[in-house]
């Protein structure tokens, strides 16, 4: 049994077959995973079990999608104003950077390193941007995530790990259940003051989805028309609550409230606006449904084109959003400046929204069910939701998108 290290070429000899618990998330993974059955010439077997979830009932149905798919791009958004600030940091450690060299770097270079001579963390003499005497700034950079304060992952004295603090509010609060190396743990409390996340070992029978309320404004437009387009936004996610889940899925509880502050970040979506009326229904309770359902069903089938982890997305929808005041969805990326996760979902605009609209449009339930449309994250409960009128709002989409 192992984590996602099971990718990164282990030697495990003569192993005869991978058994995954459910699609790990992008065809890069897939196929890493299931590279490591059958070394040396030898025959192999890999098993893909699906997960109540709507994203593996898809690829159930639509295999291919995975294994005729071409490898997902590498995303990354190297104008990040964070990722950007940190690596001229670094940079002009190593020597000094003139004004005129930020040419060559990314869009923004030059005023990002302006705003770090404005919080004296460089100096600018003798025409360049120099260090003011950190010799070594990486070590403060994060490789792992976007750095800002950062949250101790404890068990009595003893740090486990550390974890940003956005990422903690999520996922280490107040009785979340925490896995780190094979190892179970309940979280006790946690404190943002300090930095420090207090859990103890526990052996439970179920996991932690946390429930968070969302709000995006749209700041500006990146691409695109009317219909779809990349904006940059600010988003506000504020972790309401979580509910308790049986590890075999039979069973969830209902909401426990969590007091947390609210997560403000400027980062990248994708905007799609949807019908008024489809044509197919004039009842405001439906249409609401309608366009509940397409938020649902989009975010779901978006990890399979955006080539990332399901919790590295977010979305929103609004029966009537400004400046036009008509409905749209929004999924943009949960990591504060983006990094690229919406563009490609953007360059597949087309193909994506076909997906969401045959995960919905092919399962046999009558009203939503786990595998297309209900949602466990869902932060008023999966209502309304409308599964015809779901249909319908996809399939006005797909058609104006060909």
């Amino acid at each position: 049994s192992a984590t996602d290290a099971l990718e990164l070429g282990i030697d495990v000899g003569g192993l005869d077959a991978v058994i995954m618990n459910g699609y790990p998330g992008s065809v890069n993974s897939f196929w890493q995973r299931a590279g490591r059955a059958g070394r040396g010439g030898r025959d192999g077997l890999a098993i893909m079990g699906a997960r109540e979830d709507p994203l593996d009932a898809y690829l159930l149905r639509h295999p291919e999608a995975v294994l005729d798919a071409a490898r997902e791009r590498a995303l990354t958004r190297p104008d990040n104003p964070k990722i950007l600030e940190d690596h001229l940091l670094c940079a002009v450690a190593e020597a000094p950077l003139s004004p005129s060299e930020t040419s060559f770097l990314p869009d923004g270079a030059l005023d990002a390193i302006e705003r770090l001579e404005r919080r004296g963390e460089v100096t600018f003499a003798a025409g360049a941007f120099r260090s003011t005497g950190d010799p070594a700034p990486a070590l403060g950079v994060s490789i792992r995530g976007m750095g800002g304060p950062s949250v101790s992952l404890r068990v009595g004295d003893v740090e486990i790990g550390t974890m940003e603090r956005w990422r903690a509010m999520h996922s280490a609060h107040e009785g979340a259940v925490y896995l780190h190396r094979g190892a179970t743990f309940v979280v006790e409390s946690l404190d943002l003051e300090k930095g420090i996340a207090a859990m103890r070992p526990a052996e439970v029978d179920h996991y932690t989805q946390a429930v968070v309320q969302s709000v995006i404004v749209e700041t500006g437009r990146r691409g695109g028309d009317g219909r779809m387009a990349l904006v940059d936004a600010t988003v506000s996610e504020e972790v309401i609550g979580f509910r308790r889940k049986a590890l075999d899925g039979s069973e969830q509880s209902d909401v426990e409230p969590l007091l947390l502050p609210p997560i403000v970040f400027e980062t990248t979506a994708v905007r799609l606006e949807l019908p008024v009326e489809t044509g197919t229904n004039a009842d405001p309770a439906r249409r609401m449904g309608g366009l509940h359902g397409a938020e649902h069903a989009l975010l779901a089938i978006a990890p399979l084109f955006a080539g990332c982890d399901r919790g590295d997305l977010g979305s929103s929808w609004f029966a009537a959003a400004p400046p036009d005041g008509r409905p749209c969805v929004y999924v943009y990326d949960r990591a504060p400046g983006g990094v690229g996760l919406s563009d490609g979902l953007f360059a597949d605009r087309a193909a994506w929204v076909e997906a969401a609209h045959r995960l919905v449009a092919e399962c046999p339930c009558a009203d939503g069910c786990p595998v297309c449309l209900l949602s466990p994250r869902c932060e008023s409960g999966n209502e309304p939701l409308d599964k015809p009128e779901t249909a319908a709002v996809l399939a006005w989409l797909t058609e104006r998108l060909r």
